[in-house]
């Protein structure tokens, strides 16, 4: 495990051994686990409303668990972690206090609201409490059917690990968590009109890395760009990804801002535009990726892989684009239709259009905070907005979101009056055979938002 043997390396020794950091950090920072199915009775599960009274009870846990993510809009009163079958809370979090643990890059607190990425283990179930009344709340629980690696957070727990999470978000913040693997393909050329470039690596491992930089993305209409450029990427003789360039690597909007760590897209005068992808896309019988150029621009690229012979897990990543036309006012958005199994990583939005509010994410899943949004981006989440554009993904670490057979995955959006086009982008791993319900690929014409 990546993680654990470099913080087992800086901790701290003594004559008991070494200090043992938490199992429940691996996911942030060792996506491994997301190309390998998930053990029996492990399951995602979203606690989310509003508190009627003082003392509410946000969740009830009957076994172990860990808790991923904590999103309260509005940073108010306290939440009372009661683990067991305790009356007395192991662990009290006022969301508005920037004390440890709840703090560093695992922790975000946007114009008044709080979001927490950082695992609470549950070993033996529990229960989560509220002090203050009309609290919105969503609590995304991993549930799981054994308390194998889990151990109770009470105060000691806290002290004990503090260093290896302190640890853990640095290396959040500064990206090293991105595996450096020793090997690399390197294309590059002029992509004209209906020409394209590929790389392709003809044994076992796994891409730790895509970049694709487009030397002269200053002379080009980015827009069209984005949604011209087609990205194929087919391992073990099968197709997992068919959709515009620029959604996949989090650039939905057309602008160079705004994703995460995993999938970003950076804009440098020197270098020109750098979109990059460190989702680990494992092969066991050789992986072949195609930009195909649909646009009328002609960008020059340099397209780089860097990858492994890394021990490949038996699921894929795939990738799923769908346009929807005219949406307005309450909107049931769907984002994806997969077949099973598979774990559920992410999704992104992109909107026609500016001047939207955190209200356009009534349920948290994006983590917007109210008031106007603006551009940035975290760890596994971002914003970008502007030329006419808005949009925001976000990616689920801790192993996602697993499903057995088939999942509908769909989310409210709050947009207005106006009818607007959008555009939304799910990623998942699954079997490498695995389909999904939105169908072909549109041409470039379709898939332009107006």
């Amino acid at each position: 495990m990546q993680l654990t043997a470099l913080l087992l390396a800086l901790l701290p020794q003594d004559p008991a051994g070494a200090a043992q950091p938490s199992e429940v950090l691996e996911p942030l920072t060792d996506f491994s686990v997301l190309s390998q199915p998930a053990p029996a009775g492990a399951a995602l599960r979203v606690f989310q409303g509003r508190t009627t009274a003082p003392g509410a009870e946000l969740l009830r846990l009957d076994g172990p668990a860990v808790v991923r993510r904590i999103w309260l809009p509005r940073a108010e009163g306290t939440l009372a972690f009661h683990f067991g079958g305790a009356n007395e809370p192991a662990l009290v979090l006022d969301p508005a206090a920037a004390g440890a643990p709840f703090a560093g890059q695992l922790v975000r607190r946007p114009g008044g609201a709080f979001d927490s990425l950082l695992p609470v283990p549950v070993p033996a179930g529990g229960r989560v409490t509220a002090s203050a009344a009309g609290l919105d709340y969503r609590i995304e629980v991993e549930l799981r059917s054994s308390a194998d690696g889990l151990e109770l957070p009470d105060g000691g727990y806290w002290q004990r690990q503090g260093e290896a999470y302190g640890l853990a978000s640095d290396m959040i913040e500064r990206g090293e968590f991105l595996l450096q693997p020793r090997q690399r393909t390197t294309t590059m050329g002029r992509i004209r009109t209906n020409s394209r470039i590929s790389s392709t690596i003809r044994r076992a491992g796994t891409v730790h890395g895509v970049r694709l930089q487009i030397t002269n993305a200053a002379d080009l209409d980015l827009e069209q760009l984005f949604r011209g450029l087609r990205l194929r990427i087919s391992a073990d003789k099968a197709t997992q990804v068919d959709v515009p360039l620029g959604d996949f690597f989090g650039a939905s909007s057309a602008l160079p801002a705004g994703s995460s760590h995993l999938l970003r897209a950076t804009y440098d005068p020197k270098d020109g535009l750098i979109l990059e992808s460190f989702l680990p896309m494992p092969f066991s019988d050789g992986i072949k990726l195609v930009v195909l150029n649909e646009s009328f621009e002609v960008p020059l690229c340099r397209l780089y892989l860097y990858w492994s012979e890394a021990e490949p897990g038996p699921w894929r990543l795939h990738a799923a684009w769908n346009r929807v036309a005219g949406a307005q006012g309450d909107f049931r958005c769907r984002l994806l239709e997969a077949d099973g199994p598979g774990r559920l990583l992410g999704a992104g939005v992109a909107l026609k259009g500016e001047g939207y509010t955190g209200a356009v994410d009534p349920s948290g899943y994006f983590g917007l905070a109210a008031g106007p949004l603006t551009p940035g981006r975290t760890a596994f989440q971002g914003v970008g907005q502007g030329n006419g554009w808005t949009s925001f993904d976000r990616l689920m670490p801790g192993g996602g979101d697993v499903f057995e057979d088939s999942l509908v995955f769909e989310l409210p959006l709050q947009l207005g009056e106006q009818p607007v086009d959008l555009a939304t982008i799910a990623w998942w791993y699954g079997p490498a055979e695995a389909g999904h319900g939105f169908g072909e690929l549109p041409d470039t014409v379709d898939r332009a938002l107006r």
